[in-house]
């Protein structure tokens, strides 16, 4: 069964293994040429130089890939000097694609589309990869315009041949298809101007090939049945997603996972190119990788039914690897399972391995955030910029600062004059979050304090809302379910750990102030209340959620700063505090106005209503039962709405007295 413990072992399992592969990828960089060989000698060459071969394929599956490992070590925050190393290794293939393009387009088997999907993804990197290294200096746009003309001829044969080949006398092979048209994908999604046009003749086939394998597999024609172009055809096909899709990916997952050894290899597929040289045998590495991101396509669309179906056959997938795993003359990685050679070496598939290693993590680690999500009742995002991405397991190397709605944060009920908190949670909390490539905020603790109804908890909604991550409210009861107070150190315990899982949510602990509140300095032990204990519990808490630096949490609470524990107000608790108040005139003003924007009400009325309001009562701080509130002035927005307001400048100002007098609902009689 499937649960956050089991999910935690998987990510435990894949770490160490991970950084295997990086490190071995690593190790087979050639700096002087900039490349990686296609492979290593057999033992007894006499020689660590790389055997020849166009290396093009090779070198650009390796470029995806440890862009990859270095996002994976930067999120894990591993140490400084492996990410320089790898970071070295990026700018200098990246380098080598501004001096010379075509090298990296070249392959033993000529130029053909399936290199080319890989220069493609290459060049797509390229801007993502110039925020991940400052130091990288390349002109984006030539790299752009050169790769244009490559994808443009690249989508001109895919329409043609309605699929993908290796060379013109090939059959289609959708393993070659898949593969273009993820390219295609992303290329036009960094560097537009619009997504790829795809016609429905390439869908009909896809799904004609997908219904006549899924036949022949019924049907018992297992000399017929191909389990693995299957899961490229499917893996396709949801690309496309018509009503039937959900359907046949259920039959079609079942069928591939059946086929899978107890080992964890997939039977030897048709050779992908009759006529090329360099492409024999499909690896098991690649129908795991395809099928790792068929997982996280399903879990971006909240749907977990094949899950623990395909994590099983990952997992054997994962046992596999680590089974193959070798080393030759001083160097490891891994061969083509399906090669049969011995003292080899193969980079491309030490590639495909290192990637298929770090998707099946995020998978995971995807999964894992799906299961707190729902357990703490998250509210997910209205919208957000990663809906767009058609291949769901490339949203980690899409991340970029136009993901951040910064203008959602203009519906904030922001009580300061010219919009100054919203300027500084759009400064030092969103911006940091849009200029960061991982997307990891920097300031991430906030303790906001003040009267009821100045609409903290909607300000926090709203900047979940503008990163674009689920939003978590935890308030009392969460804490106090298991037996109440007696029961609040087991809860506590299990609501943080869930919390350290989690990865770019936002989080308001909405009325726990009685959690925080100020202890006795000269108290004795014996003489300590609960609330005490319970404070002592949630300030390390806090504190490692803040080091984690991995979500904004917020802390609001009705309560004045001086009634809260100097524990938790100490500077270093909270990146920052603020004390929401009701609106100054200046923000009142601007509120209606952009409450009544685009409805064709005038506020002159009411802004001079609000103007004597201010003159009469000196404000709240004066006045208190004279304050106006954000409800206060939603209600005389309504009210001019729907004419209950006079047309005078009296009878306004006397609806707003009125309101502000109000306590509580108004009386039913």
């Amino acid at each position: 069964m499937i649960n956050a413990d089991y999910l935690e072992e998987q990510l435990c399992f894949l770490g160490p293994w991970i950084e295997t592969a990086g490190q071995s990828l690593i190790t087979m960089y050639d700096p002087s040429s900039k490349l990686f060989p296609r492979e290593l000698p057999a033992r007894g060459a006499g020689s660590t130089t790389a055997r020849s071969g166009i290396p093009a394929t090779s070198t650009n599956r390796a470029f995806f890939a440890l862009r990859e490992y270095f996002r994976y070590l930067s999120e894990e925050d591993r140490g400084q000097n492996e990410r320089d190393r790898v970071a070295e290794v990026l700018v200098g293939v990246a380098r080598r694609l501004g001096t010379d393009p075509e090298s990296l387009r070249q392959s033993s088997n000529g130029l053909n589309m399936f290199t080319d999907s890989h220069f493609l993804v290459t060049a797509a990197l390229i801007p993502n990869l110039k925020r991940v290294v400052p130091r990288l200096r390349l002109d984006v746009e030539l790299v752009r315009r050169h790769a244009n003309h490559v994808a443009q001829k690249v989508q001109r044969k895919l329409v043609a041949w309605q699929g993908g080949k290796v060379d013109r006398q090939d059959e289609i092979h959708d393993f070659v298809t898949l593969h273009v048209v993820r390219s295609l994908d992303f290329f036009r999604q960094v560097f537009g101007p619009r997504p790829p046009r795809f016609d429905n003749a390439l869908e009909a086939r896809i799904r004609k090939d997908v219904l006549s394998l899924l036949a022949n597999h019924a049907a018992g024609f297992s000399s017929k049945f191909d389990p693995n172009e299957l899961l490229f055809s499917v893996a396709l096909l949801n690309r496309f997603p018509t009503p039937d899709v959900p359907s046949l990916t259920v039959r079609s997952i079942q069928s591939i996972v059946d086929s899978q050894a107890p080992d964890g290899a997939w039977p030897t597929a048709r050779p992908v190119s009759n006529q090329g040289r360099g492409l024999l045998h499909v690896a098991s590495y690649e129908v795991a990788l395809a099928l790792t991101q068929l997982v996280i396509r399903k879990l971006s669309q909240n749907d977990t039914s094949l899950c623990e179906k395909c994590l099983e056959a990952l997992f054997r997938s994962s046992r596999l690897v680590q089974k193959q795993f070798d080393v030759v003359s001083g160097r490891s990685g891994w061969c083509n399972d399906h090669g049969r050679r011995s003292g080899v070496l193969e980079l491309w598939a030490t590639a495909i391995v290192l990637t298929f290693l770090i998707h099946y993590r995020d998978a995971v680690r995807m999964l894992l955030q799906k299961t707190v999500l729902d357990r703490l009742k998250a509210t997910p995002p209205p919208s957000s910029n990663s809906a767009d991405v058609a291949w769901p397991d490339l949203i980690p190397a899409s991340r970029s600062e136009a993901w951040v709605n910064f203008e959602a944060l203009q519906g904030i009920s922001d009580p300061t004059d010219d919009l100054k908190m919203t300027s500084a949670l759009r400064e030092r909390i969103a911006r940091p979050v849009s200029q960061s490539w991982l997307h990891r905020p920097s300031n991430v603790s906030l303790l906001l304090y003040g009267p009821p109804g100045t609409r903290k908890t909607s300000l926090v909604a709203r900047l979940a809302e503008a990163l674009g991550w689920p939003f978590i409210v935890l308030s009392p009861p969460w804490f106090l379910r298991k037996g109440g107070l007696e029961g609040f150190e087991t809860s506590a315990a299990e609501i943080f750990d869930d919390l350290m899982r989690l990865r770019r949510v936002v989080v308001l602990f909405d009325e726990c102030e009685d959690f925080f509140k100020a202890r006795t300095p000269d108290q004795k032990l014996e003489s300590r209340t609960t609330g005490a204990f319970i404070t002592a519990g949630m300030l390390p808490r806090l504190q490692a959620l803040r080091d984690r630096r991995w979500m904004v949490f917020v802390l609001a609470t009705n309560s004045s700063l001086e009634q809260l524990d100097k524990a938790s107000t100490r500077p270093g608790r909270f990146d920052y505090k603020y004390e929401m108040g009701h609106p100054t005139l200046k923000a009142q003003i601007e509120y209606i106005r952009r409450r009544c924007r685009g409805t064709g009400l005038s506020t002159r009325l009411l802004e001079g209503a609000l103007v004597e309001h201010q003159k009469r009562y000196g404000g709240s701080s004066v006045s208190p039962d004279k304050t106006v509130s954000f409800y206060v002035l939603d209600q005389v927005v309504e009210r001019l709405k729907v004419k209950k307001l006079g047309a005078s400048p009296a009878a306004v100002q006397r609806s707003l007295e009125r309101l502000t007098l109000q306590e509580g609902p108004p009386s039913l009689v």
